[in-house]
C-alpha cells in the first residue's frame, strides 16, 4: 500500500494545479484518482482477506470502473458540455502520471526478498 501513496499524492497535486488553470481537465484527473485509488483499496482488501480473491476483485473492479466511466463520459457528451475534451485529456494525463509514479515507487521499493537476502 505504500507504493500507492506516492502516485495518489502526485496525481492529486496534478489535479489541484490543473484546477487553477482548467477545471474540466482537473475533473478528468480526479476521475483517474478516484478510479485508481478505489482499485488499490479493493485489491489491498482482497489480498488481506485471501490471496485467491485478488484476481476476481481486480477484474470486478475494472469492469465496474469501465461501466461508470462510459456512463460519465456518455452523459458529458449528451449534455453538450464544452469541457468534454479537456476532461478526456485530464484522464489521459492522470493515467500517465499515476502509472509513471507507481512504476517508479514500485521500482524503488525494497521487496521482502531483498531484505531476506541481506541477512
Amino acid at each position: 500500500m505504500k507504493t500507492v501513496a506516492v502516485p495518489a499524492a502526485v496525481t492529486g497535486a496534478l489535479a489541484l494545479v490543473s484546477a487553477i488553470f482548467n477545471w474540466p481537465f482537473a475533473v478528468g484527473v480526479l476521475i483517474v484518482l478516484a478510479s485508481f485509488g478505489l482499485s488499490s483499496l479493493v485489491i489491498a482488501w482482497a489480498a488481506s482477506v485471501h490471496p485467491k480473491l485478488v484476481m476476481s476483485a481486480g477484474l470486478g473492479t475494472y469492469i465496474l470502473k469501465m461501466i461508470v466511466l462510459f456512463l460519465v463520459f456518455g452523459s458529458f457528451a449528451v449534455s453538450g458540455w464544452d469541457g468534454l475534451r479537456p476532461a478526456a485529456f485530464g484522464v489521459l494525463a492522470g493515467t500517465l502520471t499515476w502509472i509513471t509514479t507507481q512504476g517508479i515507487a514500485t521500482w524503488r521499493a525494497t521487496s521482502y526478498m531483498d531484505r531476506a537476502s541481506r541477512h
